[in-house]
This record gives structure tokens, C-alpha cells and sequence, in this order.
């Protein structure tokens, strides 16, 4: 289902750990019904503080940006995959993800 959300979903945009973590919390947080906007106030801000998190621990959200480089771009995307950067930088950012996700979902149980 994720597959195509690394890098960037080939434009070097939101990081593929990111969209796939706000799928993880869509599926439990999101709206269900029309005018359920408890639900979809909690997703935003759930939404909203996933990304912020996220950005304080690595310092940037994009891929081109945790990169440093753009997928979108040919000669980039030639470095990016030379320099194995998916297996060496992404799996650092997988682990945030998940310890971040893991936290808020722990969090939003105990309250």
C-alpha cells in the first residue's frame, strides 16, 4: 500500500515515514461519518503534532530535505542511488517515525 511513498513519492516531498504514519493515524483517529468533526479536529491535531515531532527530531519533514537531495531531479536522484541513501539514512527515519507514532498512540490511550 505504501510502496510508492519513498522519496517523496518521486518528487522529494513529505517523507514516505510521515504519509505512512497519518495512514496509521487515519485508520484509527479519522473521520468515519459525515459531520464527525470531533473525529477530524483529533485527526488535524494528531496530523499537525506527528509532523512537528517528527521535524524536531530530524530536522526537516521533505525528503529532499533529509536527503539533501531530489529525487525529482535526474543527477540527484543518480547520487541518492549511488550512495545507498534510502539504505542508510531512511531506516533512521523509519525508526523515528514508528517511536513517534508508537508514543502518540500510547499517549492518546492512557488519556
Amino acid at each position: 500500500m505504501s510502496a510508492c511513498f519513498g522519496g517523496g513519492m518521486r518528487f522529494g516531498e513529505m517523507c514516505g515515514c510521515i504519509t505512512g504514519a497519518l495512514i496509521a493515524l487515519g485508520l484509527k483517529y479519522g473521520q468515519c461519518h459525515d459531520n464527525d468533526t470531533e473525529s477530524k479536529n483529533i485527526a488535524n491535531k494528531m496530523t499537525i503534532d506527528f509532523i512537528e515531532r517528527f521535524k524536531k527530531d530530524n530536522g526537516f519533514y521533505l525528503c529532499k530535505e533529509l536527503l539533501k537531495y531530489d529525487f525529482s531531479k535526474k543527477e540527484d536522484s543518480e547520487v541518492i542511488i549511488s550512495n545507498k541513501l534510502p539504505q542508510t539514512i531512511c531506516p533512521k527515519l523509519v525508526v523515528s517515525a514508528v517511536r513517534i507514532l508508537e508514543d502518540m498512540l500510547q499517549l492518546n490511550e492512557a488519556n
